[in-house]
């Protein structure tokens, strides 16, 4: 398949037209679904395009997601753009389809937030919020040594030199694991989990419900960024057992390459109310892959998603060249805009979505 650079966008507006433009050339069906909830940009409206490609009633179906943490669009639709440029579905085996679901959560793609327009961490967003869940015990233990008591009115300076102090004391691990694994009692904090189901979400469970009464012979690719060395791609496989989706998973990419936070080898903490959650509680089967692409080193990725937080909270106070420079910051961590990085996420894309289909005319 051919890489060409101009598969990915500098844009959410770019990526979305250009994911149409490349949909509406294929013998496809597009629906296109407006978050209203999110408003818009400058007129423009925030929305998930969905692409189907292949035969009606399939035996076998990838999916392909991006952009569930929006500013990790910028990857995720460049390998979506990529696919359909190059006609994916001429080299599936027969009654093999693929469906790609473009920006998950618009609000956080067009703004270059990782998170919607709630504050919501989508991959944490998958809980059961109608019963008692346990509390955040060893976030609430370091919450106040992490965070300024109130966003408001805190200095961007200040913040990064608390997060930098409790690096020092308690370690950069120690640091991820409090923030990243999610929380649920801080709606103004970074990685937050939300206290109801959100707009994408509810789009996301909808969808799916859809697509397993086609098939239960289902892979999922969750395309992200921001962890790992920079281009290098960790499959991270999100099972609590070592079932038929692990199995099958091990058989078709090779136990080598994949990672599986439950089991403690990932660079990705164990979390909970995670995207593929939702698939794998319908369809234990399926195989769910998070592509999850290097590109700076942890600690900026991190202060990148803390500084953005900031922001949001001090839009008032804070001078054109902070906005200007936080949003840069932001986007760098998720994107690196070089020809080597982009065409390294193009190649071990299409590596996995080969691999995957010889996997599946195996079944």
């Amino acid at each position: 398949m051919q890489f060409k650079l101009k598969f990915f966008s500098e844009s959410y507006v770019e990526a979305r037209e250009k994911f149409l433009a490349s949909a509406g050339a294929l013998d496809g069906t597009i629906e296109t679904h407006i978050n209203v909830a999110a408003g818009d940009l400058n007129g423009y409206p925030l929305a998930t395009d969905v692409c189907y490609l292949g035969p009606k009633r399939p035996r076998c179906l990838i999916l392909i997601s991006s952009g569930s943490h929006g500013v990790e669009g910028f990857c995720g639709s460049g390998v979506q753009v990529g696919l359909l440029e190059n006609n994916v579905v001429d080299l599936f085996p027969e009654k093999m389809g693929i469906f790609l679901i473009h920006a998950l959560n618009p609000y956080g793609f067009a703004h270059c937030r990782r998170v919607n327009e709630d504050n919501v961490d989508l991959n944490r967003n998958f809980l059961n919020f109608s019963t008692a869940t346990a509390p955040d015990s060893y976030y609430s233990i370091t919450r106040d040594d992490i965070y300024p008591s109130n966003w408001t009115g805190a200095s961007k300076l200040e913040v990064e030199r608390q997060i930098h102090r409790f690096i020092d004391t308690h370690g950069l691990s120690s640091l991820q694991k409090a923030v990243s694994s999610g929380q649920r009692s801080y709606p103004q904090d970074p990685f937050f989990a939300g206290t109801k189901p959100t707009w994408s979400r509810c789009l996301w469970e909808n969808f799916i419900d859809r697509i397993l009464q086609l098939t239960k012979q289902v892979v999922h690719f969750d395309v992200h960024s921001g962890l790992g060395t920079c281009g290098a791609l960790e499959c991270i496989l999100p099972v609590h057992e070592k079932g038929v989706a692990y199995h099958r998973a091990v058989d078709w990419y090779g136990k080598e390459t994949l990672s599986c936070p439950a089991f403690a080898n990932s660079s990705s903490p164990h979390i909970a109310g995670d995207l593929p959650s939702a698939l794998r509680e319908r369809c234990p089967e399926a195989v769910t892959v998070g592509l999850e692409f290097g590109t700076v080193e942890l600690e900026e990725m991190l202060l990148a998603v803390i500084v953005d937080n900031w922001l949001v909270f001090n839009l008032e106070s804070a001078t054109s060249e902070q906005k200007k420079n936080v949003k840069k910051r932001i986007k760098s961590a998720f994107y690196v805009d070089t020809d080597e990085w982009k065409k390294a996420v193009w190649q071990q894309s299409v590596d996995m979505v080969q691999k995957t289909a010889r996997g599946l005319d195996a079944l």
